[in-house]
């Protein structure tokens, strides 16, 4: 079956005329109806669409000027083409000013109909097309917008999971920095009671010695004030008995060793209580869980402040040998930091099979300060090196230790911008060193914060991480 080139509506008020053509434009391979009015084709045009129009320009009632007019009223877009017996230009400029496609002379041209025609319908069908690629891109439009809206949504969504797993992991690392601390006052715990308890008992053992030195003082005054008393009572008494009565009696009470011992006594309890109190103050600043803002930082008071906490632990098996350079304070957090070096001294305090030694030596490297803790210990085995640095990688026994004192010390490093190494040969110890930069980034430049060690952190020997 032969398709239709298109449907075209004819008009005039000729029968014979319009059946002419009719047949000229079917045998083309249109599909024409005929209306015999304006009227009438405004009827078939309200119920039914065709690609092209052909009408007399001198119609019934109303001419075919006017239907034009009445076409785009309705908003009908199709061509239409004029037919007229008038010859002159004015009659074809009217037409096309007026919104025809084309105007053609009678007696019409069998060819010139069907090519003008045909060119009609291809621009209805490209005005069809434009029309229909018009709908499609605003229905595309609706929905990208509406894909737009669900994905801008979805981002909203899904950054707020983020922000709320990125804070809930800092969470996580926050506790677990708690957790190590911990941990590693529960190493310290016994020996820093120990370390409490002796200057609080020599105290209370001095305070006994005082006790019974206040009491021969007070017989010694209680002496002079009678002596005194009777030298102004009796003018007979010569004062230079008076005073040798007072010597002897200070002799007798051997006065002079009680007030040396005493200034030894005061001395050496002072300095008991001086030193609990600074391994109490360093101990509560260290175990504070609180977030700490970044400060001004002397690495060797933080140093001293694991030594101090340290010291009851490492007191009988290693002796401590500092070693420390010229240092510019650096930014930081002093708490973490100790949490650092605190962890570094215990590791190598438990690494010594007897009696050993523990380096403690910082020096300035260019834009970075060093802080090398070393010991005399067995050393690290090749095949554990690599894995030192990994989240619960521990050689000790169940129970003795986390397995994370390592990787948040890798993190809380990497946190301010510097980075660790191990160095070890097997008999020959090992030494941790730690480098922090003087000067640090902006906050802004750096990545997400985490106190964790990456999957597989470790570097090579001797290299920084």
């Amino acid at each position: 079956m032969e398709t239709s080139r298109g449907r075209v509506l004819v008009i005039d008020d000729e029968p014979a005329v319009a059946r002419v053509l009719q047949a000229f434009l079917s045998k083309a391979g249109f599909a024409v109806e005929t209306a015999a009015s304006a009227e009438e084709a405004e009827e078939r045009l309200a119920r039914e669409e065709f690609e092209v129009i052909v009408a007399d320009i001198l119609l019934p009632g109303r001419s075919g000027i006017e239907f034009l007019k009445m076409m785009r009223g309705m908003g009908i877009e199709a061509p239409v083409v004029m037919i007229t017996g008038d010859p002159s230009l004015e009659s074809a400029i009217h037409a096309i000013q007026e919104g025809a496609y084309d105007f053609l002379v009678k007696p019409v041209q069998p060819d010139h109909l069907v090519h003008t025609v045909a060119r009609g319908a291809e621009k209805s069908s490209l005005q069809r097309e434009k029309r229909r690629l018009e709908e499609e891109n605003r229905i595309y439009q609706r929905e990208l917008e509406s894909q737009n809206l669900s994905l801008e949504e979805k981002v909203q969504e899904r950054t707020r999971e983020l922000s709320d797993y990125i804070e809930e992991l800092h969470r996580m690392q926050r506790l677990m920095i708690q957790s190590e601390k911990l941990a590693s006052l529960g190493q310290l715990s016994a020996g820093m009671a120990h370390e409490i308890n002796n200057p609080l008992a020599f105290a209370k053992s001095n305070l006994g010695r005082i006790k019974e030195y206040s009491e021969v003082v007070t017989r010694f005054l209680g002496a002079a004030r009678a002596g005194m008393s009777a030298l102004g009572k009796s003018s007979d008494l010569p004062a230079r008995e008076v005073a040798a009565s007072l010597e002897a009696e200070a002799q007798d009470l051997d006065l002079d060793y009680i007030l040396a011992d005493c200034e030894m006594i005061v001395r050496e309890t002072t300095e008991g209580v001086e030193r609990a109190v600074a391994i109490v103050r360093d101990l509560r600043q260290f175990s504070h869980p609180c977030a700490e803002e970044e400060q001004e930082c002397d690495l060797h008071e933080i140093l001293e402040t694991a030594l101090t906490l340290t010291r009851p632990a490492l007191k009988d098996r290693a002796q401590v040998i500092r070693e420390y350079g010229d240092l510019p304070k650096i930014m930081g957090s002093p708490r973490l930091l100790s949490q650092v070096f605190i962890n570094l001294l215990l590791n190598a305090g438990q690494a010594l099979a007897g009696p050993g030694w523990i380096r403690v030596r910082t020096s300035r490297q260019g834009d970075r300060v060093a802080v090398a803790i070393q010991d005399n210990g067995p050393g690290i085995a090749p095949e554990i090196l690599p894995r030192i640095f990994d989240p619960f990688f521990t050689t000790k026994e169940v129970g003795q230790g986390t397995g994370l004192g390592l990787s948040i010390s890798y993190g809380i490093v990497r946190e301010h911008q510097g980075a660790i190494e191990a160095q070890s040969e097997p008999g020959q110890g090992a030494t941790f060193t730690v480098r922090l930069p003087i000067h640090r980034l902006s906050v802004s430049a750096q990545p997400p914060s985490a106190f964790l060690a990456d999957s597989n952190p470790y570097p090579p020997a001797g290299n920084s991480c």
